[in-house]
């Protein structure tokens, strides 16, 4: 290789590495500013709740609350497991 074959390597090079560098640039823009949401704080601490809603005479939903007689429940339920299992007490 000559001076010449060198020299042409060489601004090859260099013209191929700059219109690279302007074609990446143009497609991903790096030096635009990014705009971020900002997100709000998550703290420990909790509110109290609403007195117009949590009253003294509010219902307290932790409280089982029975509707009808209990033991007719659990027979009624006892019959209907016998039923699936295909088994009977006679």
């Amino acid at each position: 290789m000559n001076k010449k074959d060198i020299a042409l390597l060489v601004m090859v090079g260099g013209v191929s590495i700059l219109i690279s560098y302007f074609a990446f640039d143009a497609l991903f823009k790096l030096d635009k500013p990014k705009d971020y949401q900002v997100v709000k704080v998550i703290s420990d601490k909790i509110d109290e709740p609403r007195s117009d809603i949590f009253t003294e005479t509010s219902i307290n939903p932790t409280v089982k609350v029975t509707i009808g007689d209990e033991k007719i429940r659990d027979e009624n339920n006892n019959q209907n497991q016998q039923g699936d299992n295909g088994e009977s007490e006679q």
